[in-house]
């Protein structure tokens, strides 16, 4: 089984205007690898950990229509898989955007969220507003706008979290793999992430 916590926010919407948002978010989450040795001579390991950032990858937008004014609770914005127990560093990023800009994505996430089933609407054609100056119908998909951002960091302790039995457990399933930890996770650094 698969373990992670699942990150949500809170959050106030402003009152008497009409506000779209953005969320963004990634996480920084310990792995371990069996490292390889320091040097020829010596018995100790080096490359032993390293952080993995994971990102989340869905389209997450909403529109203050129906609930103007509103504080909005629990909006799901990012998956942290647990691969071993510890620490997790998330950053979560809220963006203010114009309705323009919401357009674009909302019509983005349809699309992306397509099953190929019979029941999934009609495709619609996708314009942002980027074209190439010597042929105006020439457009590329995506969109330019500047945008408001209120970013939160937070560390989610991952040993006090879990019940001691499934600590026990999680850890009695890991193997870890050989060699140095950035070749076993591609994508992973050694440097502590700031904040962590």
């Amino acid at each position: 089984r698969n373990y992670a916590y699942d990150i949500y926010i809170d959050t106030r919407d402003a009152p008497n205007t009409r506000d779209y948002y953005r969320w963004t978010a990634y996480s920084y989450h310990l792995h371990r690898s069996t490292g390889v040795p320091c040097s020829p001579i010596g018995p100790a390991l080096c490359f032993i950990a390293c952080w993995y950032p994971t990102y989340s990858r869905n389209v997450n937008i909403f529109s203050d229509a129906a609930t103007n004014g509103q504080t909005l609770r629990k909006r799901f914005v990012l998956r942290s898989p647990v691969y071993y127990l510890g620490n997790h560093l998330v950053e979560v990023s809220q963006h203010s955007m114009g309705r323009e800009a919401f357009q674009f994505w909302r019509l983005y996430q349809e699309q992306a969220d397509r099953t190929g089933s019979i029941f999934d609407p009609l495709p619609a054609s996708i314009e942002g507003n980027i074209s190439n100056l010597n042929d105006p119908d020439d457009i590329a998909l995506g969109f330019f706008a500047a945008s408001g951002v209120a970013r939160r960091k937070y560390v989610v302790s991952g040993d006090e979290t879990f019940d001691p039995k499934i600590v026990y457990y999680i850890d009695s399933l890991r193997t870890y793999p050989k060699g140095n930890c950035l070749n076993a996770f591609p994508g992973s650094t050694l440097e502590r992430p700031p904040g962590w």
